[in-house]
């Protein structure tokens, strides 16, 4: 929260979006959308009555009153050392497949690896590896290819699902959700180092 407020002090921030699934352990298919100004959120629920289910709802208010504020600033801490593992995991790994976690300090949730092609067989497609990963029991994780683009209305968006125009080599993403263990992180690097020894010809 610290970083929103900052960044709508010193800027402009209309609105954020918190997945339910990431930031409060309930299914995924839910989010809360949030801002600085009761004026615009009224605007947003305006343009979706009625479209939505009330499963996510339930699902964030059943979760909560069963966990309690300390059962959830507990998961919380949790997610934070759960995250400082994925990200030393993570880093080992791309060391042996001369790959690297990319370095994103304002970022303690989601970790980037990176899929330089050359790195893989000719015939491998890199978006196959969170299919390759989902059937392990690994889910979330997803290949941005850096390349490719997107029209939404009248504004085409280049590299369309990499978040800069800038950057050029395909990478996967993890999230350290709340709810995730150690024996979760240590899971999941086993089972993505298996698919990468699989396609790798480093």
């Amino acid at each position: 929260m610290g970083l929103l407020n900052t960044a709508s002090l010193q800027g402009r921030v209309d609105l954020y979006v918190q997945s339910l699934d990431k930031n409060f352990l309930v299914p995924v298919g839910g989010s809360v959308v949030a801002g600085f100004t009761k004026d615009i959120i009224s605007k947003v629920s305006k343009t979706y009555p009625g479209r939505g289910s009330s499963a996510p709802v339930l699902d964030l208010f059943i979760t909560l009153l069963s966990l309690g504020k300390e059962g959830y600033f507990d998961l919380i801490k949790q997610r934070k050392e759960v995250y400082a593992k994925l990200k030393q995991k993570l880093g080992d790994l791309a060391g042996r497949y001369k790959e690297r976690v990319l370095d994103t300090p304002n970022n303690q949730i989601s970790l980037a690896f990176t899929l330089t092609p050359s790195n893989y067989k000719e015939d491998c497609n890199l978006t196959e590896l969170g299919s390759k990963l989902f059937t392990r029991n690994v889910t979330g994780a997803r290949v941005v290819t850096c390349s490719g683009s997107k029209t939404v209305g009248h504004v085409t968006i280049d590299k369309w699902g990499c978040h800069s125009n800038d950057y050029v080599t395909p990478y996967i993403t993890f999230a350290a959700a709340v709810g995730m263990t150690s024996d979760d992180v240590d899971k999941l690097v086993d089972k993505f180092g298996q698919v990468l020894g699989k396609l790798s010809i480093v």
